[in-house]
């Protein structure tokens, strides 16, 4: 084989592997920019389910926030109600506070992003393996 052929033949076979994964590349980066557009914060979803965002504005409210731990959602029992809340002190330096039924509502709206998201990555996989070696 002359030199000039093996070069041809050597970037035609390159070149048909670099076409064969583009697909696959482009599939991935779109499912992985899908994913991470539609994840929200925990703040964002709280928002949504109807959790009152109360601003640490005053110094009992502040001293309120300490007592809670940072970036979890808690249950608190207050004159026989139970209610929920968060701590954002590095965001909006806020609580949010929510009652059972927007506690509930967090939950679904949580539970359907996950779904939503490892859907993407199901359907990424499905695609990888139907279009391996072609």
């Amino acid at each position: 084989m002359k030199t000039k052929d093996r070069t041809t033949f050597f970037l035609t076979s390159r070149a048909r592997v670099v076409l064969a994964a583009l697909p696959l590349a482009l599939a991935l980066g779109m499912t992985a920019c899908a994913t991470t557009g539609s994840v929200s914060t925990t703040e964002d979803l709280l928002s949504q389910a109807g959790f009152k965002k109360v601003a640490a504005d005053t110094p009992q409210k502040v001293a309120h926030m300490q007592t809670l731990p940072d970036h979890r959602l808690v249950a608190r029992t207050y004159k026989g109600n139970k209610y929920y809340v968060y701590s954002d002190p590095d965001g909006c330096k806020c609580i949010y506070v929510g009652n059972p039924t927007q506690y509930q509502s967090y939950q679904n709206i949580a539970r359907q992003q996950q779904q939503t998201a490892q859907g993407g990555v199901e359907e990424s996989r499905e695609w990888e393996e139907e279009n391996a070696g072609k």
